[in-house]
């Protein structure tokens, strides 16, 4: 019974995350901000990490639980988590992302390269070490393994202390009083996230159904400061309509970049979210005449990506309307 409830809670998990992936997905389609990108990439690689954990290690533990010693069914569970671990990199690199991107701030290319340089080869020496102990004597490979959740767990705080810090040290910087107080917001509500789970969950065995509670909770808390951004969005932003007639705010960068009717056209619904397939069926035309048009189109502009364009576009509607 408790195999079957730890099994629950863990898809539980996965669809708590799956649910701020389709909600994160769907708000940087609306409102195309960059920083909306870094928070869905996020998520994205958080379910990947969910998926992982719940199938990977839980259903395979359950499945082969009767054929496996216990100390090598440990060793096993351990390497699994292991490899697992990029998942996560990539994940907190996302995090810092956001917050950089939410007050108005970018990641260099150079600080992008020292962050992974550094996680790489600490995960590469962790792996070589955790080699190396898995063919000694199972009592020194389990000795070891306190030292690796230590150091993971500074890692993973060090880069939280590290993405939140943005907000503090940049959010003043912001024009926008709402932008403001919602950075300050999202930051309280990650430090009260990133506090109680270190500081009540983690102390707690992982094992059985203690640890499908202890994910279950880590995924699905999220879910406050998504809506909350959510609602953010919602009450101070209000999209133009591209469909229709022309925004008339749009007549300047049609002037300047001399964009034609039909260029027109096809940059309308690429900032609706179609693609070059669903556009030529729209304007009855090839799928190559649309790439045509939409490479002189980035030709024009400058752009190199749809998303490039949309936020050019956006610039010239002041981006989405804030709402008085």
């Amino acid at each position: 019974m408790e195999n079957v409830m730890t099994i629950a809670s863990l898809l539980l998990s996965v669809a708590a995350i799956g649910v701020m992936l389709i909600i994160t997905f769907h708000l940087y389609r609306k409102y195309r901000f960059n920083y909306l990108a870094s928070y869905f990439y996020y998520f994205v690689f958080m379910t990947g990490l969910s998926i992982y954990g719940g199938f990977n290690l839980d259903v395979i533990q359950l499945l082969f639980r009767s054929h496996i010693e216990t100390p090598a069914q440990e060793v096993l569970d351990y390497c699994l988590i292991f490899l697992a671990l990029p998942l996560l990199i990539v994940a907190e690199y996302m995090i810092i992302r956001f917050f950089r991107e939410l007050v108005n701030r970018k990641i260099s290319r150079q600080v992008t390269i020292l962050y992974f340089s550094i996680q790489v080869s600490i995960y590469a020496a962790s792996g070589i070490v955790l080699y190396a102990y898995s063919d000694m004597e199972q009592v020194r490979f389990f000795r070891l393994i306190p030292v690796y959740e230590t150091l993971y767990a500074v890692i993973d705080i060090a880069i939280w202390s590290i993405a939140l810090s943005q907000v503090l040290i940049h959010g003043r910087t912001l024009n926008d009083p709402r932008r403001r107080r919602t950075a300050l917001m999202l930051f309280g509500q990650y430090v009260f996230i990133v506090v109680t789970t270190y500081l009540t969950l983690y102390p707690l065995r992982a094992e059985g159904l203690w640890y499908g509670i202890r994910v279950l909770f880590q995924s699905s808390v999220e879910l406050i400061p998504v809506l909350y951004l959510r609602s953010y969005l919602a009450r101070n932003y209000k999209l133009p309509i591209f469909t229709g007639d022309l925004h008339p705010d749009l007549m300047p960068l049609l002037n300047r970049y001399q964009i034609t009717k039909r260029e027109t056209e096809i940059i309308t619904y690429i900032c609706e979210g179609k693609s070059n397939r669903e556009i030529a069926e729209t304007l009855f035309i090839s799928l190559q005449t649309v790439k045509d048009h939409i490479y002189r189109i980035f030709q024009k502009t400058g752009v190199k990506s749809r998303i490039q364009l949309s936020n050019l576009v956006q610039e010239h509607l002041a981006r989405p309307v804030k709402i008085e």
